[in-house]
Protein backbone atom coordinates (compact mmCIF):
# COMPACT_ATOMS: atom_id res chain seq x y z
CA UNK A 1 0.00 0.00 0.00
CA UNK A 2 1.18 3.52 -1.18
CA UNK A 3 1.73 6.40 0.97
CA UNK A 4 1.54 9.85 0.47
CA UNK A 5 2.21 13.41 2.65
CA UNK A 6 0.00 15.15 -0.21
CA UNK A 7 -3.14 14.54 -1.40
CA UNK A 8 -3.66 11.52 -2.63
CA UNK A 9 -7.06 9.13 -3.56
CA UNK A 10 -8.38 6.12 -2.25
CA UNK A 11 -9.08 2.92 -4.49
CA UNK A 12 -9.78 -0.29 -3.91
CA UNK A 13 -7.65 -2.93 -5.24
CA UNK A 14 -7.04 -6.29 -4.02
CA UNK A 15 -9.11 -6.33 -1.01
CA UNK A 16 -7.45 -3.54 0.06
CA UNK A 17 -7.01 -0.13 -0.22
CA UNK A 18 -4.94 1.91 -2.29
CA UNK A 19 -3.22 5.45 -2.28
CA UNK A 20 -2.38 7.00 -5.11
CA UNK A 21 -1.79 10.26 -6.38
CA UNK A 22 -4.40 12.14 -8.71
CA UNK A 23 -1.76 12.20 -11.16
CA UNK A 24 -0.91 8.76 -10.70
CA UNK A 25 -4.41 7.41 -10.85
CA UNK A 26 -5.45 8.88 -14.01
CA UNK A 27 -1.92 7.77 -15.46
CA UNK A 28 -2.56 3.78 -14.54
CA UNK A 29 -6.01 3.98 -16.21
CA UNK A 30 -4.46 4.41 -19.39
CA UNK A 31 -2.74 0.79 -19.47
CA UNK A 32 -4.83 -1.02 -16.25
CA UNK A 33 -7.63 -3.88 -16.64
CA UNK A 34 -11.05 -1.87 -16.24
CA UNK A 35 -12.38 -5.02 -15.22
CA UNK A 36 -10.15 -5.47 -12.37
CA UNK A 37 -12.39 -3.39 -9.76
CA UNK A 38 -15.28 -4.88 -10.74
CA UNK A 39 -15.83 -7.82 -8.56
CA UNK A 40 -14.27 -7.30 -5.36
CA UNK A 41 -14.59 -10.74 -2.64
CA UNK A 42 -15.14 -8.50 0.51
CA UNK A 43 -18.04 -6.66 1.41
CA UNK A 44 -18.73 -2.53 2.16
CA UNK A 45 -18.37 -3.07 5.66
CA UNK A 46 -15.55 -4.96 5.76
CA UNK A 47 -13.82 -2.11 3.35
CA UNK A 48 -15.09 0.63 5.52
CA UNK A 49 -13.91 -1.54 8.91
CA UNK A 50 -10.45 -1.28 7.33
CA UNK A 51 -10.09 2.04 6.35
CA UNK A 52 -10.88 3.08 9.86
CA UNK A 53 -7.77 1.32 10.76
CA UNK A 54 -6.11 3.09 7.84
CA UNK A 55 -7.03 6.26 8.51
CA UNK A 56 -5.61 6.33 12.32
CA UNK A 57 -2.62 5.58 10.74
CA UNK A 58 -2.47 8.46 8.70
CA UNK A 59 -2.78 12.07 9.86
CA UNK A 60 -4.15 13.54 5.93
CA UNK A 61 -7.76 12.39 4.70
CA UNK A 62 -7.85 11.34 1.20
CA UNK A 63 -9.20 13.97 -1.55
CA UNK A 64 -12.11 11.56 -2.28
CA UNK A 65 -12.61 7.73 -2.63
CA UNK A 66 -13.64 6.20 -5.68
CA UNK A 67 -15.87 2.82 -5.11
CA UNK A 68 -16.04 0.09 -7.62
CA UNK A 69 -19.09 -1.01 -8.67
CA UNK A 70 -19.86 -3.82 -7.00
CA UNK A 71 -20.88 -1.49 -4.25
CA UNK A 72 -22.59 0.84 -6.10
CA UNK A 73 -25.77 0.82 -8.02
CA UNK A 74 -25.07 1.76 -11.93
CA UNK A 75 -27.76 2.92 -14.81
CA UNK A 76 -27.26 4.82 -18.30
CA UNK A 77 -30.09 6.73 -20.24
CA UNK A 78 -30.47 9.74 -22.31
CA UNK A 79 -31.48 12.46 -21.56
CA UNK A 80 -32.81 16.15 -23.21
CA UNK A 81 -29.70 18.03 -24.71
CA UNK A 82 -32.16 21.52 -23.85
CA UNK A 83 -31.94 20.38 -19.97
CA UNK A 84 -31.14 23.37 -17.80
CA UNK A 85 -27.63 22.52 -16.02
CA UNK A 86 -29.90 23.04 -12.18
CA UNK A 87 -32.43 20.40 -13.84
CA UNK A 88 -29.51 17.42 -14.11
CA UNK A 89 -29.59 16.63 -10.71
CA UNK A 90 -33.84 16.11 -10.62
CA UNK A 91 -33.25 14.54 -13.82
CA UNK A 92 -30.46 12.26 -12.21
CA UNK A 93 -33.07 11.30 -9.10
CA UNK A 94 -36.04 10.41 -11.68
CA UNK A 95 -33.77 8.02 -13.25
CA UNK A 96 -32.29 6.79 -10.33
CA UNK A 97 -35.91 5.80 -8.79
CA UNK A 98 -36.10 3.64 -11.87
CA UNK A 99 -33.00 1.64 -10.98
CA UNK A 100 -33.32 -1.88 -9.09
CA UNK A 101 -31.49 -0.72 -6.12
CA UNK A 102 -30.24 -2.58 -2.48
CA UNK A 103 -32.96 -2.31 0.02
CA UNK A 104 -32.95 1.38 1.10
CA UNK A 105 -35.35 3.87 1.68
CA UNK A 106 -32.87 6.70 0.82
CA UNK A 107 -30.65 6.44 -1.86
CA UNK A 108 -27.59 8.99 -2.14
CA UNK A 109 -26.82 10.07 -5.83
CA UNK A 110 -23.84 10.25 -8.18
CA UNK A 111 -24.03 11.73 -11.60
CA UNK A 112 -22.78 12.84 -15.05
CA UNK A 113 -24.32 14.32 -17.81
CA UNK A 114 -22.01 13.71 -21.15
CA UNK A 115 -23.24 15.80 -24.21
CA UNK A 116 -20.92 14.70 -26.59
CA UNK A 117 -20.75 12.18 -28.75
CA UNK A 118 -24.29 11.82 -27.70
CA UNK A 119 -26.80 12.73 -24.90
CA UNK A 120 -26.30 10.42 -22.15
CA UNK A 121 -27.04 10.67 -18.41
CA UNK A 122 -24.94 7.93 -15.82
CA UNK A 123 -25.92 7.78 -12.71
CA UNK A 124 -24.78 5.78 -9.88
CA UNK A 125 -26.34 5.47 -6.81
CA UNK A 126 -25.18 4.26 -2.86
CA UNK A 127 -27.35 3.55 0.18
CA UNK A 128 -27.67 6.09 2.53
CA UNK A 129 -26.38 4.14 5.46
CA UNK A 130 -22.88 3.22 3.85
CA UNK A 131 -22.42 7.39 2.69
CA UNK A 132 -22.84 8.53 6.87
CA UNK A 133 -20.33 5.64 7.38
CA UNK A 134 -18.38 7.33 5.40
CA UNK A 135 -19.21 10.51 6.27
CA UNK A 136 -18.25 9.43 9.86
CA UNK A 137 -14.63 8.88 8.88
CA UNK A 138 -14.12 12.13 7.83
CA UNK A 139 -14.67 11.20 4.20
CA UNK A 140 -16.51 14.25 1.94
CA UNK A 141 -16.03 13.26 -1.23
CA UNK A 142 -17.63 9.99 -2.67
CA UNK A 143 -17.15 9.18 -6.42
CA UNK A 144 -17.70 5.46 -8.18
CA UNK A 145 -14.79 4.66 -10.23
CA UNK A 146 -17.24 3.16 -13.03
CA UNK A 147 -18.60 6.60 -13.88
CA UNK A 148 -15.03 7.86 -14.38
CA UNK A 149 -14.05 4.50 -16.61
CA UNK A 150 -17.40 5.08 -18.77
CA UNK A 151 -16.38 8.62 -19.37
CA UNK A 152 -13.10 8.15 -19.97
CA UNK A 153 -12.62 11.22 -18.07
CA UNK A 154 -8.48 11.61 -17.82
CA UNK A 155 -7.73 13.82 -15.31
CA UNK A 156 -8.69 15.01 -11.61
CA UNK A 157 -9.80 18.45 -13.09
CA UNK A 158 -12.30 16.56 -15.49
CA UNK A 159 -13.58 14.32 -12.72
CA UNK A 160 -14.59 17.62 -10.13
CA UNK A 161 -15.31 19.83 -13.04
CA UNK A 162 -17.52 17.26 -15.28
CA UNK A 163 -18.60 14.79 -12.10
CA UNK A 164 -21.05 15.56 -9.03
CA UNK A 165 -19.86 13.15 -6.22
CA UNK A 166 -22.56 11.20 -3.90
CA UNK A 167 -25.09 13.55 -2.44
CA UNK A 168 -28.50 13.77 -1.14
CA UNK A 169 -31.86 14.53 -3.04
CA UNK A 170 -34.67 16.39 -1.26
CA UNK A 171 -38.38 16.80 -2.51
CA UNK A 172 -38.22 20.64 -2.21
CA UNK A 173 -34.70 20.50 -4.06
CA UNK A 174 -35.49 22.86 -6.43
CA UNK A 175 -37.03 24.83 -3.91
CA UNK A 176 -34.18 24.86 -1.82
CA UNK A 177 -31.88 26.05 -4.43
CA UNK A 178 -33.86 29.07 -4.75
CA UNK A 179 -34.28 30.07 -1.50
CA UNK A 180 -30.23 29.70 -0.94
CA UNK A 181 -30.07 32.08 -4.35
CA UNK A 182 -32.09 34.69 -2.30
CA UNK A 183 -30.45 34.33 0.91
CA UNK A 184 -27.09 34.78 -0.59
CA UNK A 185 -28.49 38.03 -2.60
CA UNK A 186 -30.17 39.35 0.42
CA UNK A 187 -27.01 38.93 2.15
CA UNK A 188 -24.64 40.66 -0.46
CA UNK A 189 -26.86 43.70 -0.61
CA UNK A 190 -27.33 43.78 3.34
CA UNK A 191 -22.80 43.79 3.00
CA UNK A 192 -23.08 46.21 0.63
CA UNK A 193 -25.73 48.61 2.62
CA UNK A 194 -22.83 47.87 5.72
CA UNK A 195 -20.23 48.67 3.50
CA UNK A 196 -21.77 51.94 2.69
CA UNK A 197 -22.69 53.16 5.64
CA UNK A 198 -19.72 52.70 7.21
CA UNK A 199 -17.60 54.48 4.57
CA UNK A 200 -20.34 57.51 5.19
CA UNK A 201 -19.57 57.39 8.60
CA UNK A 202 -16.05 57.30 8.43
CA UNK A 203 -15.91 60.48 6.31
CA UNK A 204 -18.52 62.03 8.25
CA UNK A 205 -16.28 62.06 11.11
CA UNK A 206 -13.14 62.79 8.65
CA UNK A 207 -14.66 66.00 8.10
CA UNK A 208 -16.39 66.72 11.36
CA UNK A 209 -14.32 69.59 13.15
CA UNK A 210 -12.78 68.54 16.52
CA UNK A 211 -15.25 70.29 19.27
CA UNK A 212 -13.85 72.78 21.20
CA UNK A 213 -13.41 72.70 25.22
CA UNK A 214 -15.18 75.19 27.08
CA UNK A 215 -11.77 77.46 28.23
CA UNK A 216 -12.77 80.09 31.58
CA UNK A 217 -10.35 82.98 32.93
CA UNK A 218 -11.23 85.67 34.46
CA UNK A 219 -9.16 88.69 32.64
CA UNK A 220 -6.64 90.49 34.63
CA UNK A 221 -7.26 94.50 34.11
CA UNK A 222 -3.20 95.22 34.26
CA UNK A 223 -0.88 94.60 31.29
CA UNK A 224 1.56 92.09 33.39
CA UNK A 225 -0.87 90.37 34.70
CA UNK A 226 -2.17 89.77 31.19
CA UNK A 227 1.06 88.99 29.69
CA UNK A 228 1.26 86.27 32.35
CA UNK A 229 -2.26 84.55 31.13
CA UNK A 230 -0.97 85.03 27.34
CA UNK A 231 2.31 83.17 28.08
CA UNK A 232 0.40 80.78 30.24
CA UNK A 233 -1.88 79.62 27.62
CA UNK A 234 0.87 79.72 24.81
CA UNK A 235 2.91 77.57 27.16
CA UNK A 236 -0.38 74.99 27.61
CA UNK A 237 0.06 74.30 24.07
CA UNK A 238 3.16 72.55 24.77
CA UNK A 239 1.17 69.64 26.28
CA UNK A 240 2.53 66.28 25.52
CA UNK A 241 -0.06 64.54 23.02
CA UNK A 242 -0.86 61.70 25.66
CA UNK A 243 -2.50 64.14 27.84
CA UNK A 244 -5.77 65.87 27.46
CA UNK A 245 -6.77 69.19 28.45
CA UNK A 246 -10.28 69.22 30.16
CA UNK A 247 -10.68 72.53 31.51
CA UNK A 248 -8.31 76.02 32.00
CA UNK A 249 -9.12 78.54 34.76
CA UNK A 250 -6.72 81.06 35.30
CA UNK A 251 -6.51 83.62 37.53
CA UNK A 252 -3.83 86.00 39.41
CA UNK A 253 -2.70 83.67 41.82
CA UNK A 254 -3.16 80.21 40.37
CA UNK A 255 -3.64 78.15 36.71
CA UNK A 256 -6.26 75.87 37.85
CA UNK A 257 -6.05 72.73 34.64
CA UNK A 258 -8.31 69.72 34.67
CA UNK A 259 -5.86 66.60 32.59
CA UNK A 260 -7.02 63.20 31.23
CA UNK A 261 -3.85 60.91 30.66
CA UNK A 262 -0.62 59.90 31.77
CA UNK A 263 0.71 60.71 35.29
CA UNK A 264 4.22 60.50 34.55
CA UNK A 265 4.02 62.56 31.48
CA UNK A 266 1.88 65.21 33.38
CA UNK A 267 4.78 65.21 36.43
CA UNK A 268 7.60 65.73 33.57
CA UNK A 269 6.08 68.79 31.95
CA UNK A 270 4.92 70.16 35.21
CA UNK A 271 8.90 70.12 36.48
CA UNK A 272 9.19 72.85 33.80
CA UNK A 273 6.78 75.36 33.78
CA UNK A 274 8.21 78.60 33.83
CA UNK A 275 8.77 80.08 37.55
CA UNK A 276 7.67 83.32 36.60
CA UNK A 277 3.98 82.30 35.56
CA UNK A 278 1.63 81.66 37.96
CA UNK A 279 1.56 78.32 39.99
CA UNK A 280 -0.55 75.33 38.87
CA UNK A 281 -3.36 73.56 40.18
CA UNK A 282 -3.84 70.12 38.47
CA UNK A 283 -6.87 67.79 38.74
CA UNK A 284 -5.79 64.34 36.84
CA UNK A 285 -7.97 62.07 35.69
CA UNK A 286 -11.03 63.88 38.06
CA UNK A 287 -8.85 63.47 41.08
CA UNK A 288 -6.32 65.69 42.35
CA UNK A 289 -4.87 68.30 43.13
CA UNK A 290 -1.75 66.80 42.60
Amino acid sequence: MSFFSRPYLLIWRDNAWLALSKHQYFQQQQTADRSQSALPESSLDEALHQLASLLRQRKRKPTAVLLPDAWVELSESAFDAELPQPLHFLAAQTQAGQMFVRESSVQMISYMAKRTPSTVMHVATLPKTYFDAFAQLGISRLYSEGLVLRNNLSSWRSLSYLMRPFASYEEDYLERQTERRHRNTLAILIALVALSSSWFAMDLVKHTPEPVADFQWPWPSNDKSRMDVISSLTYLRTLPATLRLDDVRISLEHIHLSVTGNAEDLQLWQANWPKQLPPLQIMLNGQGPI
